[in-house]
């Protein structure tokens, strides 16, 4: 009986419905609409703060395995991946040969980059047969017949299985617009059948292709034309993989939702293209992307896709009262708008973190290409700190799909910086808080009492909006946000990065010591001389020199003639470490050298760490607390 699915069984087939999927909000959306369970309240934006409060990404199933359902999902996917297919045929031929066929993904791709059988990369030969392997594994260089297309509106039938399968997959077997692929492997004696099928036949070796996805459209490249998507290119570049999703599976209209804030899409795509430099050398692009992803109306979660996309970026988006869209990347920008005692009616503020949502170490995952495109490990992002501080790890995971160790482990950083905010809470405004619709930063002061005596000041500084809604019937605007580190994009490759999931066998490398600290102090000197002032009598007074401190180290770690050191600090056991390099330190088992100038507080903690010629960093050495007040 032909195991040909029934999706398949009628005329010429669009194997997969094409529908566009809808999709609502992601990380850092929403669009403006009534909030459930309260007609006078609509939602402004709720911008959920990467994956540490928005839902995961999703993972779809077809990057692990080919799946064999009656009605094969959608799948489309962003970047470069691999990707396995549903099953839309499955048949024996009358000459014994197995006969299979899947559908990949839905829309048109740019390329097919390379091929496997299983987790195993094959090599296609021009005539579409699989090279036999140095191990014996595919047998003669005649055996397994693969091929695929690449998704055109109009496809062609593979003539292959329309030649094995006649009257059963016809020249109208076409699937316009969808990726689909095909195997035919021809029978084998038993004694050669685990040599050829060493996974132990077709069913358990399915097609597999890296893809170049789907094209997207770069509104900066004069060449491409919103409205002509054969004009569009394929590309890495997140905030374009975010804008064809809203475009095209979420149906957005490029004149009402992007035109306006065209200015901002550019700027976010932009700041996706930029260099980010390497440990080892050379450069990526800041925010790639390469996600696969079931489409939303086939019962996955629209807020799952595009908490994936933006996760990919640590983006923010939001709607404005016009109905543009409004992104933000995941930088932090100056804030251009203030919100004050003169507008807020009442506010709540929390200091530090209670220990059950604390996180201070964060699993890192990320998409490699040297381990066959399956997601691997690196290095945790770990704050060991806070995990001496509070006798405890507290972890969590972050799953991005993304092409780099390096790109997994800055967003790892960026997302423990916005979990461990020292400062958090919520206020609530007059309707002058409008100003704050599309600003996902602005200046925050929460006081009271403002000018008198009693003056008390709760919080003063940047703030990132996590949550904005207005009641319709008051306009008062209310809002959530923790405190904002202007420093959460500094970035140290040396230190930072990390290392990627190792590859084959390695000789174990003796670990590095860790370095100590002898003794650190700080060190004083005049930084710049004030104005003239008037005493309490009015007269003038001689300008006074301000003090600055620097911290003179001195510490030890190994013999060796490749290191180079490097120093960090902060203040108190909380907020972000600001790192420099010292390459100007001399060599060797004992080294001394002084920072930069630094705040003056009584709880500078104070650490070094070395890095040798082959690109490893050592373990952080212990804290050491300087008190950096002038006496």
């Amino acid at each position: 009986m032909s195991k040909v699915l029934s999706a398949l069984l009628s005329g010429p087939i669009g194997l997969i419905d094409k529908k566009a999927g809808q999709v609502i909000s992601g990380i850092a959306l929403t669009a403006i609409g009534v909030a459930t369970g309260n007609p006078l309240l609509i939602s402004l934006g709720t911008f959920q703060l990467n994956q540490a409060f928005g839902p995961q990404a999703p993972k779809a199933e077809t990057t692990s395995s080919a799946i064999k359902t009656e009605r094969p999902p959608r799948y489309s996917a962003y970047g470069r991946v691999k990707l396995f297919g549903a099953y839309i045929l499955y048949e024996t031929a009358q000459d014994g040969t197995a006969v299979d066929a899947w559908a990949f993904h839905e829309g048109r791709i740019d390329a097919i980059e390379g091929w496997y059988l299983g987790d195993k990369p094959v090599t296609r030969l021009a005539d579409g047969f699989v090279a036999r392997g140095e191990d014996g594994a595919y047998g003669a260089n005649d055996v397994i017949q693969i091929g695929a297309n690449l998704g055109a509106a109009t496809e062609t039938a593979h003539a292959p299985l329309v030649a094995k399968l006649p009257g059963i997959w016809t020249e109208d077997h076409r699937g316009d617009g969808v990726v689909t692929g095909y195997m035919l492997s021809k029978p084998v004696k038993a004694k050669y059948y685990q040599e050829v099928f060493p996974s132990g036949g077709p069913n358990q070796t399915p097609l597999a292709i890296v893809i170049r996805a789907q094209p997207v459209f770069d509104w900066r490249d004069p060449a491409q034309s919103v409205a002509d998507p054969l004009s569009w290119k394929w590309s890495e570049n997140v905030w374009l993989h975010i804008a064809h999703y809203l475009l095209v599976r979420d149906g957005k209209d490029w004149q009402r939702h992007f035109a306006p804030t065209l200015a901002l899409w550019t700027a976010a795509a932009d700041d996706a293209d930029l260099p980010v430099p390497l440990r080892d050398g050379g450069t990526e692009p800041r925010y790639r992307s390469c996600l696969s992803h079931r489409h939303a109306g086939d019962g996955s979660e629209h807020k799952a896709v595009k908490a994936a996309l933006l996760g990919c970026c640590d983006g923010w988006l939001a709607s404005r009262k016009d109905g543009a869209l409004v992104p933000r990347a995941g930088r932090y920008y100056s804030p251009t708008v203030s919100i004050g005692p003169d507008v807020i009616t009442a506010y709540s503020v929390e200091d530090g973190i209670e220990d059950e949502n604390a996180v201070n170490q964060i699993g890192v995952t990320y998409v490699s290409a040297a381990h066959d495109f399956n997601t691997v490990d690196t290095d945790s992002w770990v704050d060991e700190g806070d995990i001496l501080t509070r006798g405890a790890i507290r972890a969590d995971d972050l799953a991005n799909q993304v092409p780099s160790h390096s790109q997994a482990r800055r967003l790892a950083k960026r997302r423990m910086a916005q979990a461990m905010a020292p400062k958090r809470g919520t206020f609530v405004t007059t309707s002058a808080g409008d100003a704050m619709l599309g600003e996902r930063y602005i200046d925050l002061l929460l006081a009271e009492a403002v000018g008198t005596d009693d003056e008390f000041v709760a919080y003063s500084g940047p703030a990132e909006i996590t949550q904005l809604s207005r009641n319709l019937q008051t306009g008062a605007v209310s809002a959530t946000w923790i405190a904002a580190d202007p420093n959460i994009d500094a970035w140290n490759p040396a230190t930072e990065e990390g290392d990627p999931a190792p590859t084959g066998d390695r000789i174990a490398r003796e670990p590095l010591e860790t370095p100590m600290i002898i003794s650190a102090t700080a060190v004083f000197s005049a930084v710049g001389q004030n104005p003239e002032t008037e005493d309490p009598a009015g007269e003038p007074v001689d300008g006074t020199q301000s003090t600055g401190a620097r911290v003179l180290i001195a510490a030890n770690g190994p013999d060796r003639v490749d290191m180079t050191w490097y120093a960090r600090w902060r203040v108190g056991t909380g907020g972000s470490w600001n790192e420099r390099e010292y390459a100007d330190a001399d060599p060797g088992p004992g080294v001394s050298f002084q920072t930069e100038f630094v705040p003056l507080v009584e709880n500078l903690n104070v650490q070094v760490a070395y890095s040798v010629g082959d690109g490893r960093l050592s373990e952080w050495s212990a804290s050491t607390v300087v008190d950096t007040r002038p006496s």
